[in-house]
């Protein structure tokens, strides 16, 4: 018996991992692609596994890349035909543990006011990433749309959802995995990223009546930069590096986070 939870796939040229993704979905009810018009397999991939796909945007141009990742999350829950939903990306799959546990889960039928949160390992250059800094961190992966919870749209990039307080969050045994590309593609997904974060901070979201806000992130996002370095030497001191997060990943984050705090810092004096 099919998984009764609906599992939405934003794609954009995903077939290098989305083939394995689909693989580990088979058992759920409602698997769907919300795509950019790619122009590589990942529509015929989709044919293969007999997984409907959905228009991100209403024009036939190709490649079309996201620009509000919440507004996105958001059509993509609409259009899910069952009430739980796994938020699973495209270059990511579960384990066979993880979607026993979601099954069984699942099967005693979990009242609508609880939501899961889910580990994930890295995968960089074909090896499991077992220490880093934000090692075995769960986030909230199932839920159910009755309960409440729903995605933030004025969160254009690292979409989040935003949980009632009557939510009880549970944490799952397993976990699943996800493939981290090459250096260099990381580094373009990011300024792709920290470009839309400029637009929103410095062309579109005033600064009037939010600058205690805006300077606390400014803090925020310079001390998460700084704790990153210092756990992340600690993490290569205890366990070296063959199966820690490589040092120049460790430094996309580290300037990810300075790179925003200058936003939010011109931000308070644009």
């Amino acid at each position: 018996m099919k998984i009764n939870c609906s599992v939405p796939l934003l794609t954009l040229n995903s077939e290098n991992t989305l083939e394995r993704c689909l693989d580990s979905l088979k058992d759920f009810q409602d698997v769907f692609l919300l795509d950019g018009n790619s122009t590589d397999r990942t529509l015929e991939i989709a044919k293969n596994f007999g997984v409907p796909v959905f228009k991100q945007v209403d024009t036939d141009e190709s490649n079309v890349m996201i620009e509000n990742f919440g507004a996105m999350r958001i059509k993509s829950a609409s259009l899910a035909k069952c009430d739980w939903l796994l938020m699973l990306d495209s270059d990511e799959f579960l384990s066979d543990g993880l979607i026993e546990e979601i099954r069984n889960n699942l099967k005693k039928s979990p009242d609508e006011k609880k939501a899961f949160r889910i580990s994930f390992w890295p995968i960089i250059d074909n090896r499991i990433v077992k220490y880093s800094f934000a090692q075995k961190v769960p986030y909230i992966r199932l839920y159910n749309k009755k309960g409440g919870i729903h995605w933030n749209k004025n969160k254009p990039v690292h979409e989040k959802l935003i949980v009632p307080e009557d939510i009880e969050l549970m944490d799952m045994k397993e976990c699943f995995y996800g493939y981290t590309p090459d250096f260099k593609k990381c580094i373009k997904k990011d300024n792709f990223y920290l470009s839309i974060a400029r637009k929103k901070f410095l062309t579109g979201e005033s600064a009037k009546g939010k600058r205690k806000v805006i300077f606390i992130s400014v803090f925020k996002n310079l001390a998460r930069a700084v704790k990153i370095s210092f756990v992340s030497f600690f993490i290569y001191v205890r366990h070296g590096f063959s199966h820690s997060l490589p040092p120049k990943q460790v430094w996309r984050y580290i300037r990810y986070h300075i790179v925003i705090s200058y936003y939010r810092f011109r931000q308070l004096i644009v």
